[in-house]
């Protein structure tokens, strides 16, 4: 009978794993398999590519080996093998897609170190840098956009600095300096009714929602007001003054950091 691994040359390293159960349950272990892919595409600390070629390896092994054992001493009908082998080379070629793509790409290291600056906006009438240099430290509670999440799981590090905007007020604008205090974490409102940012749907063992602790740095002189950014010609291209950039965190650009803590 043709066997998986005679059909993969370059898998025949692989050590086979013989499985026990009904077709059906190897069938789902297969395509749990395939699931948690989706955990490796999320993955951003690649930890070099050795680590995720080892762990690439095992997803594969064990994809193929399953697939093996199914064909072997599960039914039999070319319908059903056919499932199987499809699953699996589905697997492979996708994870192999991965691996050569991480071979490619920056680590995280290298990717977060150049992101310095930030842009965090908050209402005055929910906090306002007056609360931030009365408490010192505070987490930054409330983030509901996904793009917004992901900088704060992805890009933000202890250390950077940013830029705390008033914003939905009579006159916004920048009005001081705050440092990011620690990695990102859940953000408990989420899982609190009472809250408004409450969500029903965010689950405690995989919170959806995340935020940082900031420290204050200090409150400038006078407003920079969203006016006096918007006329200034060095800041066309300041993400704050883009079209349909309604983002209430984003990174800033080291020369327009500079360039705005200039009109101070």
């Amino acid at each position: 009978m043709l066997k998986l691994l005679d059909l993969a040359p370059k898998f025949g390293s692989f050590f086979p794993v013989t499985l026990n159960g009904s077709f059906e349950k190897r069938i789902e272990l297969l395509d749990a398999v395939i699931g948690n892919i989706d955990m490796l595409f999320e993955r951003h600390d690649w930890g070099g590519t050795e680590n995720i070629r080892q762990e690439i390896y095992q997803f594969t092994s064990f994809s193929l080996s399953l697939a093996q054992a199914a064909g072997a001493n599960g039914p039999t009908s070319p319908g059903q093998f056919a499932r199987i082998v499809s699953h699996a080379f589905g697997v492979t070629r996708r994870l192999f897609g991965v691996l050569k793509s991480a071979s490619r790409r920056p680590k995280k290291s290298d990717r977060r170190a150049a992101v310095t600056y930030w842009l965090m906006k908050s209402e005055p009438n929910d906090y306002s840098i007056d609360n931030l240099k009365r408490d010192r430290k505070e987490p930054w509670d409330g983030i509901r956009n996904y793009q917004a999440r992901n900088m704060i799981r992805d890009d933000m590090k202890v250390g950077d600095q940013a830029l705390f905007y008033h914003s939905s007020c009579k006159v916004p604008g920048v009005v001081g300096i705050m440092t990011i205090a620690s990695e990102a974490y859940p953000d408990p409102t989420q899982f609190d009714p009472s809250d408004k940012h409450f969500d029903e749907k965010s689950n405690p063992e995989d919170p959806r929602w995340l935020l940082v602790d900031v420290e204050f740095e200090r409150k400038l002189d006078r407003s920079i007001t969203l006016k006096e950014l918007k006329d200034h010609p060095g800041l066309g291209d300041f993400k704050l003054n883009q079209r349909g950039n309604r983002l209430s965190i984003f990174p800033v650009d080291e020369k327009h950091w500079d360039l705005v803590l200039s009109l101070e």
